[in-house]
C-alpha cells in the first residue's frame, strides 16, 4: 500500500517556505502523491512544520542543528533532516529524512545520465560562497587552495546547472559545510548524487534507512581544521580510479536513500510498521 494524499501547510509568509518547504513539496509531487495545501496545518517553531500523511500526523524538522523540539514527544512520527547517531537514535519517534538536495527533480533525472565524473584533470572545485557561520572556514579553505593549486583551482560562482557540469572536468570537489562543520551541505549532496568525489570533514548526517556516509567509501574525509587538505588532494592525483569509485558509491547511496520515491517509501513503511505494532 502506498501513500495517496499528503496535507501540507499553505504559505502563510513562513520564512523558509521557498526553500525547505518547497523541497519537501516538490519531492511529494515527484513521487506522484497528491498534495493538498491547507491553512490549518502549521509551522512549529522556526524550523519545523506539520503534515498529514493519509491522515496521520507527521512532523518535518529541517533545522541544521541537532536539537529536537521541546515537545518532540508529542509527535509519533518526527522526521529530521540532519539526523545523527549520537543525538537521535535513542529517540524512538525520531527518524532520518534526507536534507535538501534538488528543487527540480526533472533536472536531476535528466542530468544524472549526462554528467559523468572521471577525475580527468587536476582542477580542484570549491564553488561555495563564504557567508554566515561558514564564512571564516570557507575563506580559509579558498586561501589554502588558491595558494597551493594556483591555476588549478576553480572558486567561481556560476549558475546552478553550470555548477553541476563542472563535475565532468575536475579532479575532486572540496566542500566546506555550512552552519555546522560536520553536516551534509546541499552542494556536496548534489555532487554525490551526480557521482563526484568530494572532500570534507567527517559528516555526521545519517540518511534514510539509517545509512551512514562512510569516509573512504562515499567521500574523502579531511581534518576538521582542514590541516591535511592539501595532502588529501595530492592523494587524489595519485589515486584517480579510487576517486571515481568513491563518486560511484556516493551516487548509488543517494539513489537508494534520497530520491522522492525512496523518501516517501520509507515514510510509508514507517507509518505502516508503527500501525501494525499497535495490534
Amino acid at each position: 500500500m502506498s501513500i495517496t494524499e499528503i496535507v501540507f501547510p499553505a504559505n502563510n509568509n513562513y520564512r523558509y517556505y521557498n526553500m525547505h518547504y518547497r523541497y519537501v513539496m516538490n519531492s511529494i509531487a515527484s513521487a506522484e502523491i497528491e498534495c493538498v495545501l491547507n491553512n490549518t496545518v502549521k509551522q512549529i517553531g522556526a524550523t519545523a512544520f506539520e503534515i498529514f500523511v493519509d491522515g496521520q500526523l507527521v512532523l518535518i524538522d529541517f533545522s541544521d542543528f541537532p536539537e529536537v523540539l521541546p515537545n518532540c514527544g508529542d509527535y509519533p512520527y518526527y522526521f529530521k533532516f540532519h539526523f545523527s547517531e549520537d543525538k537521535h537514535e535513542q529517540l524512538d519517534n525520531v527518524f532520518p529524512f534526507a536534507p535538501i538536495s534538488f528543487d527540480d527533480w526533472n533536472q536531476y533525472v535528466h542530468l544524472k545520465g549526462e554528467i559523468c565524473y572521471s577525475a580527468n584533470n587536476d582542477t580542484i572545485l570549491n564553488n561555495q560562497r563564504p557567508y554566515a557561520g561558514a564564512r571564516e572556514r570557507r575563506k580559509k579553505v579558498q586561501h589554502m587552495l588558491t595558494s597551493h593549486c594556483r591555476n588549478n583551482v576553480d572558486t567561481s560562482i556560476t549558475s546552478q546547472e553550470s555548477f553541476w557540469w563542472k563535475i565532468n572536468n575536475c579532479l575532486v570537489s572540496v566542500c566546506v559545510p555550512g552552519a555546522r562543520n560536520d553536516m551534509l551541505d546541499r552542494g556536496q549532496f548534489q555532487y554525490m548524487a551526480f557521482g563526484c568525489c568530494t572532500i570534507s570533514p567527517k559528516l555526521l548526517t545519517i540518511l534514510p534507512y539509517y545509512e551512514k556516509l562512510v569516509p573512504g567509501v562515499h567521500y574523502i574525509q579531511c581534518d576538521d581544521n582542514y590541516s591535511d587538505l592539501i595532502d588529501k588532494i595530492e592523494w587524489c592525483k595519485e589515486n584517480r580510479e579510487a576517486c571515481v569509485k568513491i563518486g560511484k558509491n556516493a551516487k548509488h547511496l543517494f539513489k537508494e536513500t534520497s530520491t522522492p520515491e525512496q523518501l516517501w517509501g520509507i515514510i510509508n513503511e514507517t507509518l505502516i510498521c508503527a500501525t501494525r505494532s499497535v495490534y
